[in-house]
C-alpha cells in the first residue's frame, strides 16, 4: 500500500460518494515503491461493497476525470488487468497511452461508440416509508458476468442506486413504530455500509416484499404463538445477509 496515494485520495472532493470509494480502494491496493495501481474488479468489489457493474462505470469515470490513467502496462495471471497511475493532485486530463496497440485501442473505440446508455425507469413509492429518488440521467448496459478483470471493455457511469441506507433507515422506523420493535437511532458506519452491500445485490421491489414479510410473519413480530412468545427480529438482525435473503424468500411465513 502507498500511503501517499491513499492520503491524496481522501483528499480529493469527488461526487458522489462511491466514486470517491473506488479511488481510495484502488489506491490502498498501490504498490508501496512505485505507486502503480492493480487490483481486480473483485477484490475492489469486496472491499467497497459496491457491485461490478458499479465498480468498472466508476474506475471509467475516474480515469474520464483524470484522477487515475491508464500506464498501458497489464498484470495479472491472464495479463488483462490494468495498471494505473494516481493522479496525485494534478488531475490532468490525459491522452491513451501510446504502449497499447492500434488495433486493441481501435477495437475498443468502436466497442465504447457501440454502447449506449440505458435509464431506468423510476419506482413507485415503497410501503412502509421507502421512496424511490427520481432516476438518474443515465445508466449502464449490463456486463458479462465472466468479466473480473479491469481490462474489460468499461461501460457508461452507472445510474445511482433507487435507494438509499436513509431511506431503509427511515421505512424501518415506520415499521418498528407499528409493530412496537426498537427504532435505529443512529446509522453507524458498519450499518451503512452492510445497507450499501443489501443494495448493491437487491432491487427496490426486494426490500418492498422483506418489509411486507416481516410484518406479516408471526414469528417475526415476536407474537405469542401456541402459548410461546416469539423475541422476532431487530434492525441488524434483518439486514444481515443470509436472514435478509431469507426473509425475501418467505421462509418465516406464517
Amino acid at each position: 500500500m502507498s500511503s501517499e496515494a491513499l492520503a491524496w485520495a481522501f483528499r480529493q472532493d469527488i461526487k458522489p460518494s462511491g466514486l470517491k470509494f473506488t479511488l481510495v480502494a484502488m489506491c490502498e491496493c498501490a504498490n508501496y515503491r512505485t505507486g502503480r495501481i492493480f487490483a481486480s474488479i473483485a477484490h475492489l468489489s469486496e472491499i467497497t461493497g459496491q457491485d461490478r457493474k458499479a465498480i468498472i462505470a466508476n474506475t471509467a469515470e475516474l480515469e474520464k476525470r483524470g484522477y487515475i490513467t491508464d500506464t498501458g502496462e497489464r498484470t495479472g495471471r491472464t495479463n488483462q488487468v490494468k495498471v494505473y497511475s494516481a493522479g496525485m493532485g494534478t488531475v490532468p486530463q490525459t491522452e491513451p497511452s501510446q504502449k497499447r496497440n492500434s488495433s486493441v485501442s481501435a477495437s475498443k473505440q468502436y466497442r465504447k461508440r457501440d454502447t449506449e446508455p440505458s435509464l431506468e425507469p423510476s419506482t413507485p413509492s415503497i410501503p412502509n416509508g421507502i421512496d424511490a429518488p427520481p432516476a438518474g440521467d443515465a445508466g449502464a448496459d449490463e456486463v458479462s458476468e465472466d468479466r473480473d478483470l479491469l481490462g474489460d471493455p468499461i461501460a457508461p457511469p452507472a445510474a445511482p442506486p433507487e435507494i438509499e441506507p436513509d431511506h431503509v433507515v427511515e421505512a424501518w422506523n415506520a415499521l418498528a413504530g407499528r409493530l412496537g420493535k426498537p427504532r435505529v437511532r443512529a446509522l453507524t458506519p458498519e450499518r451503512r455500509q452492510r445497507l450499501k452491500a443489501r443494495i448493491a445485490g437487491y432491487t427496490l421491489d426486494d426490500f418492498r416484499e422483506v418489509f411486507g414479510n416481516i410484518e406479516a410473519s408471526a414469528f417475526l413480530r415476536g407474537d405469542e404463538i401456541r402459548g410461546k412468545r416469539f423475541l422476532g427480529c431487530n434492525f441488524d438482525w434483518a439486514t444481515q445477509k443470509s436472514n435478509f435473503q431469507k426473509i425475501l424468500e418467505g421462509n418465516y411465513n406464517g
